[in-house]
């Protein structure tokens, strides 16, 4: 019997983790406290200023959870519900919760990476479905 992250993997290649970002561009994310740039590698078209900023972020993330949310609810309302599947979708929509907890103390780097991290998994998401 597969396993629960290979059933989930099957179905929505799109949720590997490992995937590489593609395109990616350094951009520069300043801290109030250090005025000194900090280079960042995101994913091109983050934003149209090329930085990285908590609402970027935050409605990346959202986004993201909304997706996950849909397919919760889907896979609930199915005839034959897979289990398995739905407790993949739960697993990773929670940790997306989770990333957007952590958001709310992040300094500009890790702000960065949590949007570019959204941006790109949403971007995977929805590619699997066309």
């Amino acid at each position: 019997m597969p396993s629960a992250s290979g059933i989930l993997a099957a179905r929505f290649p799109a949720l590997d983790n490992d995937a590489i970002v593609p395109n990616p561009k350094v951009v520069t994310v300043s801290d109030p406290q250090d005025p000194r740039p900090i280079p960042v590698t995101t994913p091109t078209g983050l934003e149209s200023g090329g930085e990285a900023s908590y609402e970027a972020a935050a409605e990346h993330l959202r986004r993201v959870i909304a997706w996950y949310n849909e397919r919760i609810l889907a896979e609930r309302r199915a005839e034959a519900p897979d289990r398995d599947l739905l407790g993949q979708l739960i697993a990773a929509r929670n940790a997306c919760a989770d990333d957007r907890q952590v958001l709310d103390d992040a300094g500009p780097e890790d702000v960065a990476r949590i949007a570019a991290e959204a941006e790109e998994r949403f971007k995977r998401l929805t590619q699997t479905e066309q």
